[in-house]
């Protein structure tokens, strides 16, 4: 019983440096985008992803992320 007391406050430690944010975007994903690329950049971005230690989703996303804070700073805040 002292190892599952351990273990569930090893992880509930774990899960409390995991922001609130993170939570309710995960659960909130409800829509879904296709298109089309080839297997050679499907695999390239996998790839990406893995390194990163990231889903292919979460990575795009931050890429996406990204290419927005450049623009609003390029253009002056107004994106």
């Amino acid at each position: 019983m002292a190892s599952k007391k351990r273990g569930f406050r090893s992880l509930q430690t774990t899960m409390a440096k995991v922001p609130p944010e993170h939570f309710r975007r995960a659960l909130q994903k409800a829509a879904r985008i296709n298109f089309a690329v080839s297997l050679e950049e499907k695999a390239e971005i996998q790839r990406a992803a893995k390194s990163f230690g990231l889903t292919t989703t979460d990575y795009l996303l931050g890429l996406h992320r990204l290419a927005r804070a450049a623009a609003r700073k390029s253009s002056g805040g107004s994106l």
